[in-house]
């Protein structure tokens, strides 16, 4: 058994960003591993054929899938201790996954380590000067209040067990990672974020590209909606323009500042 499997879904992506992303992951990623691709009905055939060279293993889907239906697929075929769910936009630091993996080994009850982000909620942030990383550690969310965006997560096989899949319900994408907190949370699990980890991520890459910004912006809001109807007994005293709306309206801003 590998030690960690990586599960990353493409559609058609950027080529720069994606190697940027393949690169970091062969210089920063120490242990045995292994990386699953999920081609989500990508149409062009030469990135197709790219990813399926960089793959260990890869998948490919004719019908576009939801991002929960197709990370399921991917994890399903995973064969790792440790199972991380990742966008093909982010670049991983060095000794990312040994910082990550020791929350699992140092804390109990742990369902999902995530990383502190650019392009984040205020939970996930980072904090202070790079030089006083070495002072910081991972930091426990209030369960059924906080959330993590979903663009790098770690799982433990034993947590998966527990927590089952991505619901498949959110159109498209969004909502599946807010979801999959709560279902950490009922599992009776904790998610930790650990302020030593910092992943960049290139927010947006795909989804702009494919969508467009406002129309995924409003994607956003529809699941979101349904995220908290779903998990009413947990979410009536969550503020959505402050948790939600204006933090997809800021990441909007820093994507496409408009024209001066």
């Amino acid at each position: 058994m590998k030690e960690l499997s990586i599960v990353v879904i493409c559609i058609d992506p950027d080529r720069p960003i994606l190697e940027r992303f393949l690169s970091s992951l062969r210089q920063y990623t120490a242990v045995d591993h292994e990386l699953i691709v999920v081609d989500n009905a990508g149409a062009t055939a030469s990135t197709s054929e790219f990813l399926r060279a960089n793959a260990d293993r890869y998948l490919r889907l004719d019908t576009r899938m939801t991002v929960g239906a197709a990370w399921n697929l991917g994890m399903a075929a995973a064969s790792g201790r440790y199972v991380l769910v990742s966008n093909d936009d982010v670049v991983v630091p060095r000794r990312w996954f040994e910082e990550m993996r020791d929350v699992f080994l140092t804390h109990p009850d742990v369902g999902l380590v995530a990383p502190v982000m650019n392009h984040a909620g205020p939970d996930q942030m980072a904090r202070g000067k790079s030089s006083h990383l070495h002072l910081l550690g991972p930091e426990k969310l209030p369960r059924f209040d906080r959330f993590i965006v979903g663009a790098f997560m770690l799982f433990s096989r034993e947590a998966l067990a527990r927590i089952g899949g991505f619901s498949e319900e959110f159109e498209i994408a969004g909502g599946e990672d807010l979801d999959m907190c709560f279902k950490v949370f009922a599992a009776g699990l904790d998610i930790y974020v650990h302020h030593r980890v910092f992943v960049y991520h290139e927010w947006g890459s795909t989804g702009n590209r494919i969508l467009g910004t406002q129309e995924r912006l409003d994607l956003y809001e529809a699941n979101y909606a349904k995220f908290k109807r779903k998990w009413s007994a947990y979410t009536q005293h969550m503020d959505r323009p402050v948790r939600f709306a204006a933090l997809r309206r800021r990441l909007a801003g820093w994507i496409a500042p408009p024209e001066s």
